[in-house]
């Protein structure tokens, strides 16, 4: 068995992460994820996943929060729309698109937003 261990900042999938430790020592893993959430101040949440041996379908044995408490690894929609928007306008400065396709792209993701919030209520579901 391999055991993977991958650092994301706030639990976020979409935002900062980072291989942490990659070997055959479960206890080490575990070990290095705990010593390397501390020595982050608590930013980075901790995925620790084992490999079979045909190193196909790992399996997530555990998730070590981040200082913000959350219990499983999520997606960051607000990034996600920020980084959307920051396309959009930059195409919008460069001339690439038109006052009219600008429009559209945000009134594009906002409705994608409400959607989504929409959802996350109902499943609730925080991001």
């Amino acid at each position: 068995m391999t055991f993977l261990v991958k650092a994301y900042r706030f639990g976020f999938v979409n935002e900062h992460n980072y291989i942490v430790y990659c070997g055959s020592d479960r206890d080490i893993a575990y070990d290095i994820a705990e010593e390397e959430a501390h020595e982050r101040g608590g930013k980075y949440g901790m995925l620790i996943l084992e490999y079979p041996e045909d190193g196909i379908d790992p399996i997530a044995v555990d998730y070590l929060s981040s200082s913000m408490g959350e219990d499983r690894l999520k997606h960051n929609w607000m990034h996600e729309k920020r980084q959307y928007l920051q396309s959009a306008l930059e195409d919008y400065l460069t001339r690439r698109i038109t006052d009219t396709q600008l429009r559209d792209k945000v009134a594009s993701i906002n409705g994608i937003m409400e959607r989504v919030i929409e959802m996350e209520k109902k499943n609730g579901k925080p991001n």
